[in-house]
């Protein structure tokens, strides 16, 4: 399969501490990836060994076919890369430092840009230093999509955008797909990776858990259920033959269930008996790891 990432054995040692260590990665050509973990688990220090910003201690990386340090100027100028820690030149306004950027790239395109601040709202007149954090993403962004890179690289994407421009941010990614390109993405927000993703790579404590491809993910997502029963008391003898619990209490009239994968055999099981209030939720990703590999997946 031709990758537009790849790697074998990527560590990274800091003094005494392995911030990752044996990292192996397969991005297909042409793929929306996603790269998920909680907070600390190893993503960013992955993504600034890639775009060669730091040194692995080991392992090999290849983007676009092209060695990660040899060649790391060519695949600056095919990558579109956006930082998670928004380390830009603050006294420049937004227009400023995306043409900094664009010209270090080789294309700085200002009708593209032009499109791009306009689809994303986005005033470049104004020093970045003023922006709020969701606007500073925004600067980000166009920077990243300006040169229509072959690939995109972006840690934390839609950090601070409302709901109405991440819907446009996911838009951006299915057409940039469509045109031939490959996204990177690295997130902690379960929501916004089902959304776009075909695969998904989970990391923790520096290390790769699990990949996975999207309709896996949704078997493995988890909706958490509190309800109250009107007349009867609760028992764990009502969801007997329910596939996918994961947790279970009851107490009086209340019944607290995790499901996993489908939950229509739980729902019909409660519909049995007259209910009085149910309320749900899908699990954020950091519960779901929690519940999935609990507190056990072992230090680098």
């Amino acid at each position: 399969m031709d990758n537009a990432i790849q790697t074998a054995g990527l560590s990274k040692k800091y003094g005494n501490k392995w911030a990752i260590r044996g990292v192996e990665i397969e991005v297909p050509r042409k793929s929306v990836y996603g790269f998920l973990g909680p907070n600390g688990a190893g993503k960013t220090t992955t993504i600034r060994c890639l775009m060669n910003f730091i040194k692995p201690t080991k392992g090999i990386i290849s983007v676009l076919g092209m060695d990660s340090q040899d060649d790391a100027k060519m695949i600056h100028k095919r990558v579109g890369y956006l930082t998670g820690e928004m380390d830009y030149y603050e006294n420049l306004t937004g227009r400023q430092y995306i043409s900094y950027m664009g010209h270090l790239q080789g294309n700085h395109d200002k009708t593209e840009v032009n499109k791009l601040a306009k689809r994303l709202k986005a005033d470049l007149g104004v020093k970045i230093k003023t922006l709020s954090r969701g606007n500073k993403q925004k600067i980000g962004l166009i920077s990243a999509f300006q040169h229509k890179p072959e690939l995109l690289v972006l840690d934390e994407p839609t950090s601070g955008l409302d709901p109405i421009l991440q819907r446009e941010f996911v838009d951006m990614v299915f057409e940039h797909k469509e045109a031939g390109g490959t996204t990177f993405i690295s997130s902690h927000f379960l929501m916004e990776v089902e959304q776009m993703c075909d695969m998904v790579c989970f990391i923790n404590k520096g290390r790769v858990v699990e990949e996975m491809t999207l309709e896996k993910l949704h078997e493995r997502s988890i909706h958490e259920f509190d309800v109250v029963f009107k007349d009867k008391k609760a028992s764990k003898d009502m969801l007997d033959g329910v596939k996918g619990i994961k947790e279970l209490k009851v107490s009086d009239n209340f019944m607290h269930c995790h499901i996993a994968g489908s939950v229509d055999g739980f729902l019909k099981a409660i519909a049995k008996q007259p209910v009085r209030s149910l309320r749900t939720r899908e699990l954020d990703l950091e519960e779901i790891f929690l519940k999935m590999y609990g507190r056990d997946v072992p230090n680098v």
